[in-house]
């Protein structure tokens, strides 16, 4: 139960879906004493793509956009008897297993899923469906280690302008809480907050320190880093910031 005794202005600037799940996480941890905004600074566009004629032994899932490219393409014939979708997170493994795939998740990043591919012995031939906009090569590392993997980019991620409505939460004199989930996101936000005339100030929740290290355009922003990289670690950080505001 936080101990919150004043409405805090949360930021939002995820995709559309996973934005969703992340601002009913906030209310949830907060109730009504948060406002969240949305402000999408990356739109993601599914690419038209086909899978490789061979059968994989395997999917890898290193987003939700990813599974939602994988169901736009009706690639479940690509796949041997038995496959396993190998997940970054608990939400992309419960968008997989919507699709009545055998979801694994990695409850991390991008190498925590390398790892857990490589330490359960995940048999290839192994399909990555991912983004055109993407750090590491996280086929390349499974093929290195004798899992042979293939990539292929199913979707782009758009950048976006901040909202009317996130632009004018940024010009006022009340604290901001904006948690970023991505460098590139890290990137757009610090590129649109320097384009204010008189910003508000910001106290950044970074999912990782990739992410960490693209927000030093904010200046002397109050900046934290979560315990793990996923949504509930994120939500963890931003209670203990909103926390340590509350404290006289």
């Amino acid at each position: 139960m936080n101990e919150q005794s004043k409405t805090s202005l949360f930021l939002v600037t995820r995709p559309a879906l996973q934005a969703e799940q992340f601002g009913q996480a906030l209310t949830a941890r907060f109730g009504p004493l948060v406002e969240v905004i949305y402000s999408p600074l990356l739109t993601p566009r599914l690419l038209d793509r086909k899978l490789p004629k061979q059968m994989f032994e395997g999917v890898i899932f290193s987003s939700q956009t990813g599974v939602q490219a994988f169901a736009q393409m009706g690639a479940r014939d690509k796949l041997a008897k038995g496959a396993i979708a190998w997940c970054v997170g608990d939400q992309t493994a419960q968008e997989a297993e919507k699709l009545g795939l055998k979801a694994i998740s990695a409850a991390g990043d991008g190498q925590d899923l390398v790892d857990l591919i490589l330490r359960n012995r995940g048999r290839g031939p192994l399909i990555h469906l991912r983004g055109a906009d993407q750090r590491g090569n996280l086929a390349q590392m499974l093929t290195n280690c004798g899992t042979k993997t293939t990539a292929l980019v199913v979707y782009s991620q758009d950048p976006q302008p901040l909202t009317h409505e996130a632009c004018i939460a940024l010009s006022g004199t009340e604290t901001v809480y904006l948690p970023l989930f991505s460098p590139r996101s890290a990137q757009i936000a610090v590129q649109e907050y320097q384009k204010l005339k008189d910003p508000a100030p910001v106290v950044i929740a970074a999912l990782s320190s990739s992410v960490a290290l693209e927000c030093g355009g904010f200046g002397g922003a109050r900046l934290h880093i979560a315990a793990r990289p996923d949504l509930a670690a994120m939500v963890d950080v931003l209670a203990d910031l909103v926390t340590q505001k509350d404290r006289p």
